[in-house]
């Protein structure tokens, strides 16, 4: 029994050693030419843990088998190290620009702005640039209204750059970015479907920034899709039915994105400024739109001043990291952090960036 028990185990860890082998292609493979790499690279901390539990056991058990797992762990180490990276908290940052990017689903304007949680921490968190994807308000009496909004951020934030379309619950949702330093120019990337990127030069320290605030093609997976998954396997349900439904939906989104995130890269690659791009990609580390959004003239702040996994979604046991900050590789990032605020179904994430000759100074 132990002999077939650990031949069984061997096949599961081929199984699960060479996915993670060929997760790597995700970040490179147009979902438009082969999608099944897209579905690895969403799986990738998944694989990471398994391969990590096995290569454990096989070491307990004295099992040259180690190898197996061992391997494909080495051969990820560039994707693991991005995704859990491993840098130590500063206790000194220079003087730089405070960043805040936070897909506040509405900016739940459904409260009103006395008990609106979001706008208290948008105030709390002192930032001078925040990029704010589903923002929103409502007409409604009682409700968070743009006149609210302008009362509590205008004062803060005298410069914004919008763009917001009418919805079905009677209000506006879109993207807003707001600065403390002037705005001298506004544009959005022209792409064919859901147009969701928008991006300001913004006069800093002299110098013009360029900051890109996105959001990108969602999977439009319903709360009922959700709470679906979490039963595959079950017997109450069509799984064969329910696996096609999410590859076929999950599978036109990451197409969509695959175009979105092109878009943006060709801007970005014309653009001589330094850059900042923030936003909700609705896709993680290790997939294609990330990959190509970043580029070779990109870094992100998670990895380079981050620490663990860093999940940034959080909505019916889902956790993956699909909203981030990047900046040219002349800018330095410091104290990448989430903030476990339950107030969306995403965690706003927050870094300083600074730029050559910055001053450093005690953090509070």
């Amino acid at each position: 029994m132990g002999k077939w028990f650990d031949y069984i185990l061997q096949i599961c860890n081929w199984g699960v050693a060479l996915l993670l082998v060929f997760s790597k292609l995700a970040g490179y493979v147009n979902p438009n030419t082969f999608i099944i790499p897209s579905y690895l690279g969403l799986a990738f901390p998944i694989l990471v843990i398994i391969n990590i539990i096995f290569a454990i056991y096989w070491i307990y058990r004295f099992k040259a088998t180690f190898f197996i797992p061992l391997f494909a762990l080495l051969f990820s180490a560039g994707n693991i190290f991005k995704t859990f990276p491993t840098n130590d908290n500063e206790t000194t940052l220079p003087d730089g620009l405070k960043i805040v990017s936070y897909n506040t689903q509405l900016l739940d304007f459904y409260k009103s702005k006395d008990k609106n949680k979001i706008l208290q921490y948008l105030i709390d968190s002192d930032a001078d640039i925040i990029c704010l994807q589903e923002f929103g308000y409502s007409f409604k009496t009682g409700a968070l209204s743009q006149k609210d909004i302008d009362q509590t951020l205008g004062k803060l934030y005298p410069y914004s750059h919008k763009l917001v379309e009418k919805n079905s619950w009677n209000g506006v949702n879109g993207l807003i970015t707001y600065s403390k330093f002037r705005i001298i120019s506004q544009n959005k990337v022209e792409y064919t479907s859901n147009n969701k990127t928008i991006y300001s030069d913004i006069l800093y320290q002299g110098d013009t920034l360029r900051v890109f605030n996105c959001h990108l093609e969602s999977n439009k997976l319903t709360r009922g899709d959700k709470l679906l998954i979490k039963k595959l396997g079950g017997k109450d349900i069509d799984n064969g039915q329910l696996v096609k439904q999410l590859y076929v939906k999950m599978g036109n989104s990451y197409r969509k994105r695959s175009e979105q995130a092109e878009a943006i890269a060709d801007v970005i690659n014309s653009t001589r400024y330094p850059t900042i791009v923030c936003g909700d990609f609705n896709d993680v580390i290790i997939s294609y739109s990330y990959q190509t959004i970043l580029g070779d003239l990109l870094k992100d702040a998670h990895t380079e001043s981050g620490f663990g996994y860093n999940y940034t979604y959080h909505e019916n046991g889902f956790f993956f990291k699909i909203d981030h900050i990047l900046h040219s590789k002349e800018i330095s990032s410091h104290n990448f952090m989430v903030d476990r605020l339950n107030y969306s179904d995403h965690y706003p994430i927050r870094c300083t960036l600074t730029f050559p000759n910055s001053k450093e100074v005690s953090q509070k």
